[in-house]
């Protein structure tokens, strides 16, 4: 029997895991979960072979899989399984055993140290250029701001009461006692405003 010639973008599990630049096994583990869809992404094909078809199961990688600063890809999101089916030792023919085993768990381990160390990286960064700040730091800033907001305000009466008293009416009085309290807020604000700029 001659072997058929695959049509263009078909490729097998370890071909496609070379080409994403990941072991073979994460590309079955995408099948086992759901994340590569058994049908789209992953069909027979009439030699009675199973490939991945490269652009849909290019696609759905790229929906659950990010990679991380080390080049390795890490889970976006937890799907439920639906490709029970696939076989693991159908491409490998591996046996599984607890070498593996420990083989696959250490190195889901490194994954996780390194995505946890490029967080650490990450928020230090953000913290050291401001985009982050400490608790502490924040409450502090609060404290001054609404310490100078009590103090603008309370200066109002003793800057503004001969005015007021002056006045004619009571809703005189009202306007200038308003109109006070809205200058001082206004001169608050472009404090702030300054500041941040």
């Amino acid at each position: 029997m001659t072997k058929q010639p695959l049509p263009d973008g078909y490729l097998s599990v370890r071909r496609y895991a070379k080409e994403k630049g990941v072991d073979h096994k994460a590309v079955l583990n995408a099948l086992k979960t759901g994340k590569i869809k058994k049908g789209t992404g992953y069909v027979t094909h009439t030699d009675g072979r199973r490939y991945i078809v490269r652009t849909i199961a290019d696609k759905e990688w790229a929906e659950n899989y990010q990679y991380t600063g080390n080049g390795s890809p890490m889970l976006l999101q937890t799907l439920p399984i639906s490709n029970a089916g696939v076989d693991e030792d159908e491409e490998d023919g591996d046996t599984g055993g607890d070498d593996d085993a420990y083989k696959d768990a250490l190195k889901k381990a490194r994954t996780t140290k390194s995505i946890l160390d490029a967080r650490l990286t990450q928020l230090e960064y953000e913290t050291k250029s401001g985009a982050v700040v400490s608790k502490a730091q924040a409450e502090r800033q609060l404290f001054e701001m609404g310490k100078r907001i009590r103090e603008s305000i309370l200066r109002v009466p003793d800057r503004e009461i001969d005015t007021i008293l002056a006045a004619g009416t009571r809703n005189q009085a009202r306007e200038l006692l308003y109109d006070a309290l809205e200058a001082a807020l206004l001169e608050l604000s472009d404090i702030e405003r300054q500041k941040v700029l």
